[in-house]
Protein backbone atom coordinates (compact mmCIF):
# COMPACT_ATOMS: atom_id res chain seq x y z
CA UNK A 1 0.00 0.00 0.00
CA UNK A 2 2.92 2.20 0.89
CA UNK A 3 4.20 1.57 -2.53
CA UNK A 4 1.20 2.61 -4.27
CA UNK A 5 0.79 5.77 -2.25
CA UNK A 6 4.62 6.66 -3.29
CA UNK A 7 3.66 6.21 -7.12
CA UNK A 8 0.74 7.92 -6.73
CA UNK A 9 2.34 10.48 -5.12
CA UNK A 10 4.96 10.82 -7.89
CA UNK A 11 2.33 10.85 -10.58
CA UNK A 12 0.84 13.54 -9.53
CA UNK A 13 3.47 15.97 -9.71
CA UNK A 14 5.11 15.03 -13.05
CA UNK A 15 3.68 16.60 -16.13
CA UNK A 16 2.12 14.06 -19.07
CA UNK A 17 0.79 14.10 -22.51
CA UNK A 18 -2.76 12.95 -21.01
CA UNK A 19 -3.13 16.43 -18.85
CA UNK A 20 -2.03 18.40 -22.09
CA UNK A 21 2.15 18.90 -20.62
CA UNK A 22 1.03 19.84 -17.35
CA UNK A 23 1.39 18.29 -13.64
CA UNK A 24 -1.82 16.31 -12.97
CA UNK A 25 -2.28 17.73 -9.76
CA UNK A 26 -2.36 20.93 -11.62
CA UNK A 27 -4.84 19.99 -14.22
CA UNK A 28 -7.31 18.91 -11.60
CA UNK A 29 -7.13 21.82 -9.53
CA UNK A 30 -8.23 24.27 -13.12
CA UNK A 31 -10.39 22.22 -13.75
CA UNK A 32 -12.52 22.02 -10.32
CA UNK A 33 -11.84 25.54 -10.32
CA UNK A 34 -13.86 25.83 -13.71
CA UNK A 35 -16.32 23.70 -12.97
CA UNK A 36 -16.70 26.48 -9.66
CA UNK A 37 -16.80 29.34 -12.11
CA UNK A 38 -19.90 27.30 -14.00
CA UNK A 39 -21.71 26.46 -11.19
CA UNK A 40 -21.33 30.07 -9.60
CA UNK A 41 -22.42 31.26 -12.51
CA UNK A 42 -25.30 29.33 -13.46
CA UNK A 43 -26.43 29.78 -9.87
CA UNK A 44 -26.15 33.52 -10.10
CA UNK A 45 -28.00 33.25 -13.48
CA UNK A 46 -31.11 31.65 -11.74
CA UNK A 47 -31.10 34.05 -8.85
CA UNK A 48 -30.32 31.09 -6.43
CA UNK A 49 -28.34 33.09 -2.95
CA UNK A 50 -25.85 31.22 -1.92
CA UNK A 51 -23.06 31.82 1.14
CA UNK A 52 -20.59 30.55 -1.67
CA UNK A 53 -20.92 32.76 -4.61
Amino acid sequence: MITALRNLREWQFISNEICSGVAPVDAIVEERKEIYERKSAFLQEMQIDTNFV
